[in-house]
């Protein structure tokens, strides 16, 4: 049986749950899109920018952090399954935010309604455009109702990429009671947990707008980023901190928000287009 950064067991089950998601590291190499003649760096630089226009829209639509974590986990593997040149971004990304509201039950009813949903980012991504015309809802606009329905058709090539797995395993439901851990032990002075947790939740925002979540699994993401925040905040006691040997259980992964806030706040940079 495997253990966590906490000293809690890792089932099998929650093994199977996420070794589904890893891919190997050829086939991230050789992706669709390289195929497709799209360099690595570019579809870096498009990962990128669409996980940040995703942090944006749904901090406008008040997603909560779980929804939007799950998106940006699926829009991850869509496209390392199907080529960036062949796929609209943001098609993409509005399926699988709308998909992910579905999944985790999220309370806004603006990210759960595609019609709500498609105004406010379309509009987000075109602010550049100088002569965009906004789409108009409740009203009989064939550019809403087109665009509606290239991302139902995407939301359907979605399930059948995810082959219907909407389990989605998340490092911060890892880090949730790993934090706990350290802090029970004293391992981080009381005056120092608040920005240990700012900063872990920070790596792990940041490891998301990346393909991380393709090739390692949560918990050692997680791990990563407690060691991350540790080594920056020069807490020897953590970075020393050895699950195994320590032993004892937390009260494992919570739906909390480790960073006390939406998994889309504090967003930056640049987005669409």
């Amino acid at each position: 049986m495997a253990t966590g950064y906490d000293g809690a067991e890792i089932s099998q089950a929650d093994i199977d749950g996420w070794s589904s998601w890893l891919l190997p590291a050829e086939v991230l190499k050789d992706s669709p899109s390289r195929s497709d003649g799209v360099s690595e760096d570019l579809e870096r630089t498009y990962r990128r920018k669409t996980i940040i226009f995703m942090e944006e829209i749904g901090e406008l639509v008040k997603v909560d952090w779980q929804s939007q974590v799950t998106a940006q986990l699926f829009f991850h593997y869509y496209f390392a399954r199907h080529s960036f040149k062949r796929h609209v971004r943001f098609n993409v990304a509005v399926a699988a935010l709308f998909l992910a509201a579905k999944v985790e039950e999220c309370p806004s009813m603006e990210a759960r309604v595609l019609e709500k949903l498609l105004v406010k980012a379309h509009k987000l991504w075109n602010r550049r455009v100088a002569d965009y015309q906004p789409l108009a809802p409740k009203q009989s606009d064939p550019v809403l109702q087109r665009v509606q329905d290239e991302v139902l058709q995407c939301e359907r090539t979605l399930l059948h990429t995810i082959a219907f797995d909407l389990i989605v395993q998340k490092p911060h439901n890892y880090l949730v009671p790993a934090l706990r851990a350290v802090y029970k032990r004293g391992l981080v002075p009381e005056a120092t947990q608040q920005e240990m947790t700012s900063l872990c939740t920070h790596f792990l925002k940041m490891s998301l707008r990346t393909s991380l979540s393709l090739q390692f699994p949560p918990p050692t993401i997680a791990s990563a980023a407690m060691f991350l925040a540790s080594a920056y905040l020069q807490l020897k006691g953590v970075l020393r901190f050895d699950p195994v040997s320590e032993g004892g259980n937390s009260e494992g992964g919570s739906g909390s928000d480790p960073g006390g806030g939406s998994g889309a706040s504090g967003a930056s940079g640049t987005s669409g287009g």
